[in-house]
C-alpha cells in the first residue's frame, strides 16, 4: 500500500484513474506538443495555488510559456550553460525550497539543444527525481513522444513514480499511463478518453483502440531517426552538408560539434575552423566512447597532427599514424550519477566543501562501476588494440590550453597485459578509475584553486593510445622520446637563438624526460646549435648521463626501470650507434685490470646529432606549430627508426608553451651589478629570461642544517616551508628561496621534498647543489616540475656550489624575520629556516642570457 499524501492534481478523472497523485510523485508526460503538456498543468498548478501550496516554474526552454498567469508562481531560470550548472544550479535550488513544493518543468526534450545528447537528458532525471521524491514534493516534466533513444526512455520511465503518454486525436484528448508505482486497478493501463463531460473513461471498444494505435503508428513512421539519441542524429544530419561547406548550414554545423566535441577554448576552436572539416569531426566522433568533449590534450595532439599535415610535406613521410580512442567528458559525469555520489560532487564546489569532499571523492572513484552500456564499449575497444600495449592518459577539458597546462597534475597509465580478455579489462578499468580519482587529488585541487579555476567545471575525458615502440624480447619502448620546445628560455650560451627550440630526449619511454631522477640528466640538444652541450666535459658528460630507461614489459601493467647496460644487449647495434658512444679511456683501464677487452658505452645521442637532417625537422615542425598557434609550443614525441636512415616521428601531445617569461624582454648589461657584493653568482644553469629585480624576502635553510634532519623531520620541514609560502603573495612581495639538493624530490637524502603548492609563491628559486657530494644540480627542463615554474613565472636557478660564488655568510648582515607558520613545529625544524626581511635593504635577483651570468646581488648599506 502507497501511504503518501493524496494530492488533487485539478482534474477529478484522472485522480480517479491514478488512485491520486501523492506527494514524492515526479510525473512525466510524453506528448506530441507543447498545447498537450500546457493543458493537463493548467488545472494542477490553478487547484495548487488554491490550496496555498509554493508552485516553482522551471524555465529553461524556447517554447511558449507552461503557465499563463506567471504572477503568483515563482520562477527559476537555471544556468544553461552546460550540463553541470544546469544541474547543480537546479539541484540546489530544490535543496533551499525544501519539502512539499510543487514544481513545473518546461519539455526535458528542449535541452538536446543545449547538450546534444538525450542521454544525458535520462542523467540529469537520475540525480533531480529521487531527490524530489525524498523532499515530498510533486514535479511535472513532460518529453517528446519518440524523440529520444530506446535507452533514453527506458531510464526515465524507470525511475520516475508515474509516466502518462498522451494523444491528441480527432478533438479528444486519450490518456495512458505507462508507468504508476505502487498504484493498481484493473482498468488503470487502458487508455483512458477525456469526454465532454471533463471526466476520463477507459477505451473497452476494440474499434476504437484499433484506430487509436493506428493513429500511434502513423506517427511513429513519421520519424525516420526513432530511437537514436540525437547525438548520432546530428552526426547523420551533419553529412547532408558535408558537400557544401561555403553554406551557412556548413558552419553553423562544423560550429555546434566543436563545441560540444573539441573544447570551450574559443583560441583552440578557431584553430579547428582553419585545419578542419565536417567529415574530420566525424572521424574523431568514430573513435569516442560516449559523448561530449574529447578533452584538451586529445585536441592538442590532433590538431598539431591536422596542422602538420596540411603545411609541412615531409610530414606524411616522417610521421607514424595516431591510432587512439577517446572516452567522453559526458561518461565522466555518468559515472559519477550511476554510483550516486552527485550530491557528493555538486557539494565539492562549495567553499567549506572544496578539499573534504574532494578527498572524500578521490577514494570513491577508485571504487565505483560503470554502466553496462559504457563497459561493453570498452570491451570492444579492447579487442581492437589486442595484445598490444596501449596508455590511458587523462585529457582534461582545461588540460592542455592557452594558460593551463595541467602538467602531471593527472595521472595516465601504461599497460601492456596480453593476457585474457577478462585480465586486460580489469587493468584497464582500474587505471580509468584512477585518472578519474586523480582529478580530486590534493594537489589537482590546489593548482585549480591557486588559478581561480575552482569553480569552474573541469570535466576528465580520457585519451586512449597505442604505444609508440618495438619488441626487444620482453620488453617494449620506442626508441628515443621526448619533449621539444620552439621556444628556448633556458639558453646556456650566446651563441644559442631561443626562437629555434630546443628539445629534451631519453632512450625508451617518455616518462623520463617529464620527471627527474637523481644521478643522471637527459639530454638537451638546443636546435639553432645542437653541438653546443650543458656539459663541455666528457667526465662530466658520462657521469649524468642516463642510467636507466623506462620500458613495459609483456604481460604486466605498469612501466619499469631497466639498467642502461641491460639495454645496450637488447637493441640493434645500429641503434646502439645512434644513441650510444664508445667509452674508449673505461675500455682500456678496464682491459689493462682484468686482461680482457670489453666494449663500453655512454648515453650520448651523438649519432643522432651528427644526423643533422633529423634535428632539421624537429626545429621545422616546432617553427610550423608556433607560427600557426600563434604562440610557442611544447609538444612529446617519440622517435623510431625503422632503419637507420629511416625515422618516423609520433606527436602524442601539444600544448601552448605556459611562458609567462619569455627570455630577452629586458635589455641587461653586467654594468648593473660591477659595483654590487654576490650573495651567489653563477654561469649557466637558470631559466626565467632577463631579470633585474629587488627582492624583498629570502627563505634560505642551510645545508648543515638539513642534512641533521631526521628523514622524517624532513618532510616535516617541507610542510613548514609550505606555510610560510602561502604567507607569501609574489604579486606584492618578491620572496626568493634558497634550498639544498633538489627541489621537490621524492627522497630526502637528495632534497627537500617539497610539492609544487608548497613553493608557488616564490618569485625565484634556487636549487644547490651539496657542497661535499657528487649531486650535481640540474635544469629540469622540459619537466613536469618545469611546467610548473614557467606557468607561474617563477625565475629559477640551479647552482653548483663547486662552480658558483657562494657568499651565504653574508646574509648574517641582514633583519631576520618569524614566521607564525612554523611555530608549531619542532626547535630544530625552526631553526633549519632562515627567513630574511631585505624590504629596506638593496637586493637584487639578476639575470643576463647574453652573458650567461645570474644570481643574487646586493649593495652595501653605508652608515
Amino acid at each position: 500500500m502507497y501511504f503518501k499524501t493524496p494530492i488533487n492534481s485539478g482534474i477529478p478523472g484522472l485522480d480517479k484513474i491514478l488512485d491520486n497523485i501523492r506527494l514524492g510523485d515526479n510525473i512525466v508526460w510524453s506528448v506530441t506538443n507543447i498545447s498537450d503538456y500546457k493543458f493537463f498543468t493548467k488545472p494542477f498548478v490553478y487547484n495548487a495555488i488554491l490550496n496555498e501550496r509554493k508552485v516553482v516554474y522551471v524555465r529553461f526552454a524556447t517554447h511558449d510559456f507552461i503557465i499563463d498567469d506567471l504572477s503568483k508562481v515563482e520562477i527559476f531560470y537555471p544556468d544553461l550553460t552546460s550540463f553541470e550548472k544546469f544541474a547543480s544550479s537546479i539541484y540546489s535550488m530544490i535543496d533551499k525550497n525544501g519539502k512539499e513544493v510543487f514544481y513545473i518543468f518546461d519539455c526535458l526534450s528542449e535541452l538536446v539543444n543545449y547538450w546534444a545528447t538525450d542521454w544525458m537528458i535520462a542523467n540529469f532525471f537520475k540525480i533531480t527525481c529521487p531527490f524530489l521524491y525524498i523532499l515530498d514534493t510533486v514535479a511535472y516534466f513532460a518529453i517528446y513522444k519518440n524523440y529520444h533513444a530506446f535507452k533514453t526512455s527506458t531510464a526515465i520511465h524507470d525511475t520516475t513514480q508515474v509516466m502518462l503518454e498522451v494523444l491528441n486525436y480527432e478533438g479528444f484528448y486519450y490518456v495512458q499511463p505507462i508507468k504508476v508505482f505502487e498504484r493498481y486497478s484493473p482498468t488503470m493501463f487502458l487508455p483512458h478518453k477525456f469526454n465532454k463531460n471533463n471526466d476520463f473513461e477507459p477505451v473497452t471498444s476494440s474499434y476504437e483502440v484499433t484506430m487509436l494505435n493506428n493513429s500511434i503508428c502513423s506517427l511513429l513512421s513519421n520519424d525516420i531517426y526513432k530511437h537514436i539519441d540525437y547525438w548520432d542524429r546530428l552526426f547523420i544530419l551533419s553529412k547532408r552538408v558535408i558537400n557544401n561547406p561555403q553554406s551557412p548550414e556548413y558552419s553553423l554545423m562544423f560550429d555546434r560539434i566543436c563545441n560540444l566535441m573539441i573544447s570551450r577554448d574559443h583560441r583552440i576552436i578557431s584553430l579547428y575552423k582553419k585545419y578542419f572539416r565536417i567529415e574530420d569531426l566525424i572521424q574523431i566522433k568514430e573513435r569516442l566512447i560516449g559523448t561530449g568533449f574529447i578533452g584538451g590534450k586529445a585536441a592538442g595532439m590532433l590538431l598539431a597532427r591536422k596542422i602538420l599535415e596540411n603545411h609541412y610535406s615531409k610530414w606524411s613521410k616522417i610521421s607514424e599514424p595516431h591510432d587512439s580512442f577517446y572516452i567522453g567528458s559526458d561518461v565522466y559525469y555518468e559515472y559519477i550519477i550511476h554510483n550516486g555520489w552527485w550530491d557528493l560532487f555538486v557539494s565539492q564546489k562549495r567553499d567549506d566543501g572544496y578539499f573534504v569532499f574532494g578527498e572524500k571523492l578521490e577514494r570513491l572513484f577508485l571504487t565505483g562501476e560503470f554502466p553496462e552500456h559504457i563497459e561493453n564499449k570498452f570491451k570492444l575497444m579492447l579487442n581492437y588494440f589486442g595484445q598490444y600495449p596501449i596508455v590511458i592518459r587523462s585529457s582534461s577539458l582545461l588540460e592542455d590550453g592557452f594558460g593551463n597546462a595541467f602538467a602531471g597534475k593527472y595521472e595516465s597509465f601504461f599497460s601492456s597485459i596480453t593476457g585474457s580478455p577478462e585480465k586486460r579489462y580489469k587493468d584497464f578499468i582500474n587505471s580509468v578509475k584512477r585518472i578519474y580519482s586523480s582529478a580530486m587529488s590534493r594537489e589537482a585541487l590546489i593548482y585549480r584553486k591557486e588559478r581561480g579555476l575552482d569553480k569552474l567545471e573541469e570535466l576528465m575525458s580520457i585519451l586512449i593510445q597505442r604505444v609508440s615502440g618495438n619488441y626487444h624480447g620482453e620488453f617494449y619502448f620506442p626508441d628515443i622520446a621526448g619533449v621539444g620546445l620552439s621556444y628556448n628560455t633556458y639558453v646556456w650560451h650566446e651563441d644559442i637563438d631561443p626562437t629555434d627550440g630546443m628539445i629534451r630526449i631519453v632512450l625508451g619511454l617518455g616518462t623520463r624526460a617529464v620527471n627527474t631522477y637523481e644521478g643522471e640528466h637527459t639530454k638537451i640538444i638546443s636546435l639553432s646549435n645542437p653541438n653546443l652541450l650543458t656539459n663541455s666535459d666528457v667526465n662530466e658528460i658520462k657521469k649524468y648521463s642516463q642510467k636507466f630507461i623506462d620500458s613495459l614489459i609483456v604481460d604486466k601493467s605498469g612501466k619499469y626501470s631497466l639498467p642502461i647496460n641491460k639495454v645496450y644487449q637488447i637493441i640493434p647495434e645500429w641503434l646502439l650507434d645512434i644513441v650510444a658512444s664508445r667509452d674508449f679511456a673505461t675500455e682500456r683501464f678496464l682491459e689493462s685490470r682484468r686482461n680482457k677487452f670489453q666494449k663500453i658505452y655512454y648515453l650520448s645521442f651523438d649519432g643522432l646529432i651528427n644526423k643533422g637532417d633529423i634535428l632539421e625537422i624537429f626545429k621545422d615542425i616546432l617553427k610550423i606549430l608556433e607560427k600557426h598557434y600563434e604562440h610557442p609550443v611544447d609538444i612529446e614525441f617519440t622517435l623510431n627508426f625503422t632503419s637507420p636512415d629511416s625515422p618516423k616521428i609520433n606527436l602524442v601531445q601539444c600544448r601552448p608553451l605556459q611562458a609567462n617569461s619569455i627570455a630577452g624582454n629586458k635589455q641587461l648589461s653586467d654594468e648593473m651589478i660591477k659595483d654590487m657584493l654576490p650573495l651567489l653568482k653563477v654561469k649557466g644553469n637558470f631559466m626565467g629570461g632577463n631579470i633585474f629585480e629587488k627582492i624583498d624576502y629570502i627563505i634560505y635553510v642551510p645545508e648543515e642544517a638539513y642534512k641533521n634532519l631526521t628523514n622524517s623531520e624532513k618532510y616535516e620541514l617541507a610542510r613548514a616551508l609550505g606555510g610560510i609560502n602561502r604567507e607569501f603573495d609574489k604579486e606584492d612581495e618578491n620572496c626568493l628561496m634558497i634550498l639544498p639538493g633538489r627541489i621537490g624530490t621524492t627522497t630526502p637524502s637528495l632534497g627537500v621534498p617539497v610539492s609544487f603548492s608548497e613553493i608557488n609563491h616564490m618569485r625565484a628559486l634556487v636549487e644547490m647543489g651539496f657542497f661535499e657530494s657528487d649531486f650535481s644540480p640540474e635544469l629540469s627542463f622540459g619537466t613536469h616540475f618545469f611546467q610548473d615554474i614557467v606557468e607561474s613565472g617563477i625565475f629559477f636557478i640551479a647552482a653548483d656550489p663547486k662552480k658558483a660564488n657562494v657568499n651565504f655568510k653574508d646574509l648574517k648582515n641582514f633583519k631576520e624575520k618569524e614566521s607564525e607558520s612554523v611555530m608549531s613545529f619542532k626547535e630544530n625544524i625552526r631553526n633549519a629556516i632562515k627567513i630574511f626581511d631585505l624590504t629596506s635593504r638593496k637586493v637584487y635577483l639578476y639575470g643576463n642570457i647574453k652573458s650567461q651570468t645570474a644570481g643574487i646581488f646586493y649593495k652595501k648599506q653605508i652608515f
